[in-house]
């Protein structure tokens, strides 16, 4: 168990220092909405579970239009597949 929180307060230790790179929460979002943040980090930013949390916090829009292609572009991907899938019964205006 020591061992897990140890794991768990170095991440989050380093999760806060990438965050503090930023200038806002608002900048953070845009850079990972547009593909920047990536340049930050040694690993891929813009994953299913930070796609899931964007939506949930009211992008679902500019989500959707990044992931919408992923059925042919990542057919394996298939929680991404889904989450665009859910964007798209939720959000019936967006575009196919």
């Amino acid at each position: 168990m020591e061992t897990l929180l140890q794991n768990i307060k170095m991440s989050l230790g380093y999760v806060a220092k990438w965050f503090s790179t930023f200038p806002s929460r608002e900048t953070v979002i845009r850079m990972i909405l547009d593909g920047t943040a990536e340049k930050y980090s040694d690993t891929y930013v813009m994953h299913f579970h930070t796609a899931r949390l964007l939506v949930e916090m009211g992008y679902a829009a500019e989500v959707y239009e990044l992931i919408k292609d992923t059925r042919y572009t990542h057919p394996n991907a298939t929680m991404v597949i889904g989450l665009a899938e859910q964007i798209k019964n939720i959000t019936s205006s967006l575009p196919d």
